[in-house]
């Protein structure tokens, strides 16, 4: 890939190594087996936009050139109606936030349905907020940053890594594609001497929650997103793992890798079939608000060091929110894949229990 007259590397390989799922391969060791069993099934669709209504660009963005997405996680109910509507994600001006919410809320859908019965269920949606104009360009400014990143974690240079850092946060990026940049070199970084939560979200923002290459070229596209399932395993976010699974299946990666990351995913949907049970450890953000894909259909929360007001969850099949209580163990009951939402005071921990 070339911009302004210079070549891109593939230099994320130096930090994405051949590697990249040795840990991934040994988490689901208990993992039991599945029943061979089948039973009759009731079709599941999920919903869908009846109509696009576009988001407003914010004035205020438009003043300052910035471009940017949101992404949203959101219920709909059986009239067809969004609601409960929640940013999981967002990059670029703030302001763009509001504007994709305004905007789905001004949008109608056609409701889930099981079998013929319409009923309530969770979906998500990503604005994306593009200036036209102008074919899309990465400074040398970003380009430089992303190499001296990948080459001062190489040395374990952090004296000067850390000066690159402070200047990307005085830097604001002219476009998607620059930001995709500048995220793969704070992943760098973060790679080095960050925590996995810091490596997903840079991770998260360079691939940009898309399916296929859109901001990076393809080649880093494929080994940011394998990068990401390793740490979704890592980190036991094995929901998320699975959806970020189906995205890899589609790209172009090459037949070992491919072995290994299908060989992963059995044991996870064998590890989501059986009785055994596993923690995560969970903290609410400065939103309020922790996000996270229940694998299991039973969980609790344990040692809570804080305050949780209530527990929300987005399923395929429902929505339901209540007041936490310690004491209690919950159970999905039938309702397909759920997203949890933990509504607290924020800096609470805690452990997430599923089995």
């Amino acid at each position: 890939m070339t911009c302004n007259g210079e070549t891109f590397p593939n230099e994320l390989s130096l930090v994405l190594g051949a590697t990249v799922l040795a840990t991934a391969l040994s988490v689901a060791a208990t993992a039991g087996e599945t029943s061979n069993e089948t039973e009759p099934v009731t079709v599941y669709t999920g919903p869908r936009p009846a109509a696009f209504v576009l988001p407003e660009y914010p004035r205020s963005a438009l003043h300052t050139d910035s471009e940017g997405w949101v992404h949203l996680n959101f219920m709909v109910d059986t009239a067809g109606k969004p609601y409960e509507i929640v940013v999981s994600d967002s990059l670029g001006h703030p302001d763009l936030k509001a504007a994709a919410i305004r905007a789905l809320e001004r949008t109608p859908y056609v409701p889930a349905k099981l079998g013929d019965v319409p009923l309530d269920a969770g979906a998500t949606r990503k604005y994306a907020f593009v200036l036209t104009g102008g074919k899309p360009s990465v400074t040398r400014t970003a380009y430089r940053a992303y190499r001296g990143l990948v080459r001062f974690a190489r040395r374990d240079d952090k004296e000067r890594a850390d000066e690159v850092m402070a200047s990307l946060a005085k830097y604001r990026a002219r476009n998607l594609h620059e930001n995709a940049w500048l995220n793969l070199a704070k992943f760098a970084y973060y790679g080095k001497w960050g925590t996995p939560a810091q490596q997903l979200r840079a991770l998260n923002r360079a691939v940009a929650y898309e399916s296929e290459a859109k901001y990076l070229p393809p080649e880093l596209f494929a080994l940011a997103q394998l990068e990401r399932f390793r740490l979704l395993v890592r980190t036991r976010d094995y929901g998320a793992a699975m959806l970020a699974f189906n995205t890899l299946k589609q790209l172009d990666i090459d037949d070992q890798r491919r072995e290994k990351l299908e060989a992963v995913a059995r044991q996870l949907e064998a590890l989501r079939e059986n009785d055994s049970a596993y923690s995560v450890p969970g903290e609410v953000q400065a939103d309020a608000h922790w996000l996270f894909h229940l694998f299991k259909d039973d969980f609790a929360l344990r040692d809570v060091q804080g305050e949780i007001a209530e527990l929300k969850l987005y399923c395929q099949r429902k929505f339901v929110f209540f007041r936490f209580d310690p004491s209690l163990e919950y159970r999905v009951h039938d309702g397909g894949r759920c997203e949890l939402r933990v509504v607290g005071n924020p800096g609470t921990t805690f452990q997430l229990v599923q089995w």
